[in-house]
């Protein structure tokens, strides 16, 4: 074998491992960052699977709540009210959850109409309080007239909506995100296999490269 077949046989193999090495690289980037977006739909899926969760208890607890304070105003015993105050604490503290838990990710109406959905519950649960105190005073048609007017209605009527709106509003994020993260992790180990496959061929190449002039052909004194 001659000389310069030593020196293009030295540098191919050197180009190849090189290469080799880069699209190793490359293909390894590529799986990490598929895998990074796969854990942002993860975490997309958890989080909005606890936001509609909360969500969910707090629109029942907001009934439940009435149900107490109607009850309370009714019969007009102090266990019914402190059956009502002991669901009032509970609500504020979920109230309180929900708030915390909201989202850095949110858009702008996710977080407005949140916000306008617990200034309606706060809103009737100021109106449940001057029931109560109403009947503690004695006063239990102005309590009745609180708790069981249309007025009263119409705010529980439109807590339900803003709820609604609000899970509607997360789960089309949510699936949005969800979409955009499957398909860039479908895209980035499309790449990575062509990654891998390119490497493959590459050191097929070389081998036969290597075979044909190395083994096949003579060897020159």
């Amino acid at each position: 074998m001659k000389k310069g077949d030593y020196v293009r046989i030295a540098t191919i193999t050197n180009f190849a491992y090189i290469s080799t090495v880069v699209l190793t690289l490359a293909s390894g980037v590529a799986l990490f960052t598929a895998s990074n977006a796969e854990r942002a739909e993860r975490q997309a899926i958890a989080h909005s699977r606890v936001s509609d969760t909360l969500v969910d208890e707090l629109e029942r607890d907001a009934y439940a709540l009435t149900d107490l304070a109607r009850v309370a105003v009714v019969r007009r015993q102090p266990e019914q009210i402190d059956a009502w105050r002991q669901q009032l604490d509970a609500d504020i503290k979920l109230e309180f959850r929900l708030v915390q838990l909201r989202d850095r990710d949110a858009t702008t109406d996710e977080i407005l109409i949140l916000r306008d959905g617990l200034k309606v519950l706060r809103e009737l649960e100021d109106e449940q309080r001057q029931a109560i105190e109403a009947v503690e005073l004695g006063k239990a048609n102005e309590a009745i007239e609180i708790v069981f007017g249309q007025q009263y209605e119409d705010q529980l009527g439109q807590a339900e909506y803003r709820f609604a709106h609000f899970r509607s509003l997360s789960d089309q994020r949510t699936d949005s995100v969800i979409a955009e993260a499957t398909q860039l992790s479908q895209r980035l180990r499309t790449l990575s296999e062509v990654m891998v496959g390119l490497t493959a061929l590459l050191f097929l190449f070389v081998l036969g490269f290597i075979i044909k002039h190395r083994i096949l052909r003579p060897v020159l004194p």
